[in-house]
Protein backbone atom coordinates (compact mmCIF):
# COMPACT_ATOMS: atom_id res chain seq x y z
CA UNK A 1 0.00 0.00 0.00
CA UNK A 2 1.29 3.32 -0.72
CA UNK A 3 2.61 5.25 2.47
CA UNK A 4 0.41 8.64 1.09
CA UNK A 5 -2.39 6.91 0.72
CA UNK A 6 -2.42 4.92 4.23
CA UNK A 7 -2.32 8.27 5.76
CA UNK A 8 -4.92 10.31 3.93
CA UNK A 9 -4.04 10.84 0.84
CA UNK A 10 -0.84 13.50 -0.45
CA UNK A 11 -3.05 16.27 0.38
CA UNK A 12 -4.13 15.55 3.74
CA UNK A 13 -0.78 14.68 4.17
CA UNK A 14 1.01 18.00 2.83
CA UNK A 15 -1.46 19.98 5.40
CA UNK A 16 -0.75 18.26 8.39
CA UNK A 17 3.16 18.62 7.57
CA UNK A 18 2.08 22.38 7.41
CA UNK A 19 0.34 22.45 10.80
CA UNK A 20 2.70 20.75 12.58
CA UNK A 21 5.59 22.88 11.43
CA UNK A 22 4.19 25.61 11.65
CA UNK A 23 3.02 24.52 15.56
CA UNK A 24 7.01 23.45 15.92
CA UNK A 25 7.90 27.02 14.87
CA UNK A 26 5.52 29.15 17.13
CA UNK A 27 6.66 26.31 20.40
CA UNK A 28 10.16 27.22 19.48
CA UNK A 29 10.57 30.51 19.14
CA UNK A 30 8.86 30.81 22.41
CA UNK A 31 11.29 28.50 23.92
CA UNK A 32 14.23 30.28 22.63
CA UNK A 33 12.83 33.74 24.10
CA UNK A 34 12.15 31.93 27.46
CA UNK A 35 15.09 29.39 28.19
CA UNK A 36 17.76 30.08 25.37
CA UNK A 37 18.02 34.06 25.16
CA UNK A 38 17.84 34.48 28.73
CA UNK A 39 21.52 33.53 29.40
CA UNK A 40 22.72 36.22 27.61
CA UNK A 41 23.57 37.82 30.86
CA UNK A 42 26.53 40.26 29.68
CA UNK A 43 25.77 43.23 28.55
CA UNK A 44 27.08 43.00 25.46
CA UNK A 45 25.20 40.10 24.80
CA UNK A 46 22.08 41.15 26.23
CA UNK A 47 22.08 44.39 24.51
CA UNK A 48 21.81 42.69 20.99
CA UNK A 49 19.45 40.44 23.01
CA UNK A 50 16.67 42.59 23.45
CA UNK A 51 14.76 41.80 21.30
CA UNK A 52 16.22 39.09 18.70
CA UNK A 53 14.05 39.88 15.58
CA UNK A 54 14.65 36.01 14.56
CA UNK A 55 12.44 35.48 17.61
CA UNK A 56 9.64 37.03 16.58
CA UNK A 57 9.63 36.31 13.18
CA UNK A 58 9.93 32.54 13.46
CA UNK A 59 7.29 32.62 16.04
CA UNK A 60 5.02 34.51 13.26
CA UNK A 61 6.00 32.94 10.29
CA UNK A 62 4.66 29.65 12.31
CA UNK A 63 1.76 30.99 13.97
CA UNK A 64 0.41 32.36 10.43
CA UNK A 65 1.07 29.17 8.75
CA UNK A 66 -0.51 27.18 11.54
CA UNK A 67 -3.86 29.63 10.94
CA UNK A 68 -3.82 29.80 7.25
CA UNK A 69 -3.63 26.17 6.90
CA UNK A 70 -6.91 25.20 9.19
CA UNK A 71 -9.13 26.36 6.33
CA UNK A 72 -7.50 24.11 3.88
CA UNK A 73 -7.87 20.82 6.17
CA UNK A 74 -10.93 21.49 6.18
CA UNK A 75 -11.23 21.97 2.23
CA UNK A 76 -9.54 18.75 2.01
CA UNK A 77 -11.07 16.80 4.75
CA UNK A 78 -14.27 17.56 2.68
CA UNK A 79 -12.96 16.64 -0.49
CA UNK A 80 -12.20 13.18 0.72
CA UNK A 81 -15.33 12.38 2.36
CA UNK A 82 -17.44 13.50 -0.58
CA UNK A 83 -17.60 16.19 -3.58
CA UNK A 84 -15.82 18.93 -1.71
CA UNK A 85 -19.69 21.13 -1.97
CA UNK A 86 -20.22 23.68 0.87
CA UNK A 87 -22.53 21.64 2.43
CA UNK A 88 -20.14 19.05 2.95
CA UNK A 89 -17.55 21.35 4.02
CA UNK A 90 -19.94 22.48 6.87
CA UNK A 91 -20.89 19.26 7.64
CA UNK A 92 -16.79 18.57 8.30
CA UNK A 93 -16.69 21.60 10.25
CA UNK A 94 -19.32 20.68 12.72
CA UNK A 95 -17.62 17.71 13.88
CA UNK A 96 -15.29 17.65 16.49
CA UNK A 97 -12.34 17.04 14.42
CA UNK A 98 -13.61 20.12 12.37
CA UNK A 99 -14.00 22.43 15.47
CA UNK A 100 -10.83 21.62 16.81
CA UNK A 101 -9.66 22.32 13.07
CA UNK A 102 -11.31 25.65 13.38
CA UNK A 103 -9.67 26.33 17.42
CA UNK A 104 -6.58 25.62 15.49
CA UNK A 105 -7.18 28.90 13.19
CA UNK A 106 -8.54 30.75 16.06
CA UNK A 107 -5.61 30.15 18.41
CA UNK A 108 -2.77 30.73 15.81
CA UNK A 109 -4.08 34.22 14.57
CA UNK A 110 -4.22 34.77 18.33
CA UNK A 111 -0.58 33.58 18.72
CA UNK A 112 0.05 35.57 15.59
CA UNK A 113 -1.07 38.61 17.11
CA UNK A 114 0.78 38.88 20.16
CA UNK A 115 4.18 38.35 18.65
CA UNK A 116 3.18 41.06 16.41
CA UNK A 117 2.76 42.88 19.63
CA UNK A 118 5.37 41.29 20.84
CA UNK A 119 8.19 42.42 18.35
CA UNK A 120 6.85 45.97 17.80
CA UNK A 121 5.19 47.25 21.13
CA UNK A 122 6.85 48.61 23.75
CA UNK A 123 6.51 48.67 27.68
CA UNK A 124 3.58 47.14 29.58
CA UNK A 125 1.99 46.59 25.58
CA UNK A 126 4.88 44.47 24.85
CA UNK A 127 5.15 42.22 28.13
CA UNK A 128 1.31 41.38 27.62
CA UNK A 129 2.07 40.50 23.69
CA UNK A 130 4.27 37.93 24.89
CA UNK A 131 2.02 36.54 27.60
CA UNK A 132 -1.04 36.32 24.64
CA UNK A 133 1.37 34.72 22.43
CA UNK A 134 2.50 32.22 25.05
CA UNK A 135 -1.13 31.48 26.21
CA UNK A 136 -2.41 31.03 22.73
CA UNK A 137 0.89 28.86 21.63
CA UNK A 138 -0.14 26.41 24.48
CA UNK A 139 -3.63 26.10 23.39
CA UNK A 140 -2.24 25.91 19.60
CA UNK A 141 0.01 23.01 20.89
CA UNK A 142 -3.45 20.62 22.19
CA UNK A 143 -4.80 20.62 18.73
CA UNK A 144 -2.66 17.74 17.32
CA UNK A 145 -3.94 15.55 20.19
CA UNK A 146 -7.86 16.84 19.02
CA UNK A 147 -7.44 15.99 15.55
CA UNK A 148 -5.48 13.10 15.82
CA UNK A 149 -4.79 9.49 16.89
CA UNK A 150 -4.91 10.85 21.16
CA UNK A 151 -8.18 11.77 21.30
CA UNK A 152 -9.30 8.37 19.61
CA UNK A 153 -7.95 6.25 22.72
CA UNK A 154 -11.29 4.30 24.22
CA UNK A 155 -9.53 3.56 27.76
CA UNK A 156 -6.92 6.55 28.55
CA UNK A 157 -8.37 9.65 26.84
CA UNK A 158 -7.00 12.21 29.36
CA UNK A 159 -3.66 10.69 29.72
CA UNK A 160 -3.24 10.12 25.74
CA UNK A 161 -4.04 13.55 25.17
CA UNK A 162 -1.94 15.01 27.58
CA UNK A 163 0.91 12.84 26.87
CA UNK A 164 0.36 14.18 23.06
CA UNK A 165 0.43 17.87 24.35
CA UNK A 166 4.06 17.34 26.15
CA UNK A 167 5.19 15.70 22.87
CA UNK A 168 4.32 18.29 20.54
CA UNK A 169 5.56 21.11 23.43
CA UNK A 170 8.64 19.11 23.42
CA UNK A 171 9.01 18.73 19.60
CA UNK A 172 8.69 22.77 19.32
CA UNK A 173 11.19 23.24 22.68
CA UNK A 174 13.76 20.86 20.43
CA UNK A 175 13.54 21.61 16.44
CA UNK A 176 11.69 25.07 16.61
CA UNK A 177 14.26 26.51 19.02
CA UNK A 178 16.88 24.52 16.81
CA UNK A 179 16.10 26.47 14.32
CA UNK A 180 15.95 30.18 15.88
CA UNK A 181 19.63 28.86 17.39
CA UNK A 182 20.71 28.23 13.68
CA UNK A 183 19.42 31.67 12.81
CA UNK A 184 20.85 33.69 15.13
CA UNK A 185 24.91 31.50 15.35
CA UNK A 186 24.34 31.98 11.42
CA UNK A 187 23.65 35.88 11.76
CA UNK A 188 27.22 35.86 13.85
CA UNK A 189 29.11 33.98 11.20
CA UNK A 190 28.20 36.58 8.37
CA UNK A 191 28.66 39.29 11.14
CA UNK A 192 32.19 37.84 11.77
CA UNK A 193 31.41 39.20 15.27
CA UNK A 194 33.05 36.16 17.04
CA UNK A 195 31.88 33.19 18.68
CA UNK A 196 31.20 33.77 22.62
CA UNK A 197 27.80 34.66 21.69
CA UNK A 198 26.94 31.75 19.55
CA UNK A 199 28.80 29.38 22.30
CA UNK A 200 26.77 30.93 25.12
CA UNK A 201 23.54 30.15 23.05
CA UNK A 202 24.34 26.83 22.02
CA UNK A 203 25.74 25.51 25.50
CA UNK A 204 22.09 27.22 27.15
CA UNK A 205 20.41 25.54 23.54
CA UNK A 206 22.15 21.93 24.87
CA UNK A 207 20.29 21.82 28.35
CA UNK A 208 16.55 22.80 26.48
CA UNK A 209 17.40 19.86 24.10
CA UNK A 210 18.50 17.42 26.61
CA UNK A 211 15.12 18.17 28.57
CA UNK A 212 12.91 17.59 25.43
CA UNK A 213 14.55 15.09 23.56
CA UNK A 214 14.03 13.23 26.86
CA UNK A 215 10.22 14.24 27.07
CA UNK A 216 9.93 13.51 23.18
CA UNK A 217 10.98 10.19 23.92
CA UNK A 218 9.17 9.26 26.59
CA UNK A 219 5.71 10.57 26.08
CA UNK A 220 6.03 8.81 21.81
CA UNK A 221 7.01 5.13 23.52
CA UNK A 222 3.57 6.16 26.06
CA UNK A 223 1.54 7.36 22.82
CA UNK A 224 2.90 3.79 21.08
CA UNK A 225 1.93 1.65 23.96
CA UNK A 226 -1.59 3.54 24.27
CA UNK A 227 -2.33 2.90 20.72
CA UNK A 228 -0.64 -0.59 20.19
CA UNK A 229 -1.94 -2.43 22.95
CA UNK A 230 0.87 -5.31 21.99
CA UNK A 231 3.75 -3.45 19.81
CA UNK A 232 5.93 -6.79 19.36
CA UNK A 233 2.84 -8.84 18.34
CA UNK A 234 1.09 -5.98 15.86
CA UNK A 235 3.38 -3.56 14.75
CA UNK A 236 5.73 -5.75 12.14
CA UNK A 237 4.91 -6.30 9.26
CA UNK A 238 2.74 -3.30 8.98
CA UNK A 239 2.58 0.24 7.13
CA UNK A 240 2.73 1.93 10.46
CA UNK A 241 5.83 0.48 11.69
CA UNK A 242 7.23 1.31 7.97
CA UNK A 243 6.60 5.02 8.42
CA UNK A 244 8.12 4.87 12.23
CA UNK A 245 11.01 3.34 11.26
CA UNK A 246 11.32 6.53 8.20
CA UNK A 247 10.94 8.81 11.50
CA UNK A 248 13.58 7.15 13.96
CA UNK A 249 16.02 6.94 11.43
CA UNK A 250 16.08 10.97 11.14
CA UNK A 251 15.68 11.61 14.58
CA UNK A 252 18.58 9.60 15.35
CA UNK A 253 21.15 11.66 13.23
CA UNK A 254 19.25 14.90 14.93
CA UNK A 255 20.39 13.48 17.98
CA UNK A 256 24.06 12.75 17.02
CA UNK A 257 24.37 16.02 15.42
CA UNK A 258 22.94 17.23 18.75
CA UNK A 259 25.55 15.42 20.77
CA UNK A 260 28.09 16.91 18.95
CA UNK A 261 26.76 20.40 18.97
CA UNK A 262 26.95 20.02 22.85
CA UNK A 263 30.37 18.39 23.33
CA UNK A 264 32.06 20.70 20.63
CA UNK A 265 30.14 22.94 19.71
CA UNK A 266 30.47 25.74 21.80
CA UNK A 267 34.58 24.88 22.35
CA UNK A 268 34.96 25.43 18.60
CA UNK A 269 32.57 28.78 18.19
CA UNK A 270 34.97 30.46 20.89
CA UNK A 271 38.10 29.19 19.46
CA UNK A 272 37.32 29.88 15.61
CA UNK A 273 34.22 31.67 15.78
CA UNK A 274 30.23 31.04 14.72
CA UNK A 275 31.41 30.38 11.42
CA UNK A 276 32.48 26.38 12.64
CA UNK A 277 29.31 25.37 13.77
CA UNK A 278 26.94 27.44 11.74
CA UNK A 279 26.85 24.43 8.99
CA UNK A 280 26.18 21.60 11.20
CA UNK A 281 23.67 23.34 12.86
CA UNK A 282 22.32 23.75 9.41
CA UNK A 283 22.36 20.15 8.68
CA UNK A 284 20.75 19.06 11.87
CA UNK A 285 17.76 21.57 10.96
CA UNK A 286 17.35 19.64 7.64
CA UNK A 287 16.97 16.53 9.32
CA UNK A 288 14.55 18.02 11.71
CA UNK A 289 12.28 18.93 8.52
CA UNK A 290 12.97 15.11 7.62
CA UNK A 291 11.48 14.18 11.06
CA UNK A 292 8.50 16.48 10.80
CA UNK A 293 7.51 15.50 7.12
CA UNK A 294 7.41 11.82 8.24
CA UNK A 295 5.48 12.66 11.22
CA UNK A 296 2.36 14.04 9.27
CA UNK A 297 2.52 10.66 7.34
CA UNK A 298 2.91 8.76 11.12
CA UNK A 299 -0.19 10.38 12.39
CA UNK A 300 -2.33 10.22 9.73
CA UNK A 301 -1.71 5.88 9.56
CA UNK A 302 -3.44 3.32 11.42
CA UNK A 303 -1.43 1.86 13.92
CA UNK A 304 -1.98 -1.94 13.77
CA UNK A 305 -4.46 -3.38 16.68
CA UNK A 306 -5.72 -0.21 17.65
CA UNK A 307 -6.99 0.09 21.34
Amino acid sequence: MDLFESAGGTAAVATRVVTLTGITLTVGALAFRLFVAERLSDSTLRGRHRELPSVAWVGLIGAVLAALIAPVRLVVQAQALGDGTQSMLGAVASTAWGMAVIAQGITATAAAAGFVVGRFGSGRTQANGWSMAVVATLGLALMPALTGHAIAEKHWTIVSMASDWVHVLAAGGWVGTLLVLTLEVRRDAAARAGGERSAVLIEAFHHVALVCAGAVVTTGVLSLWLRVPHPFRYLWPSVYADVLLWKIAPVAMVLLFGALHGWKGPARARAKGARQVAGTLLWECIFAAIVLAVTGMLVGTEPPGLR
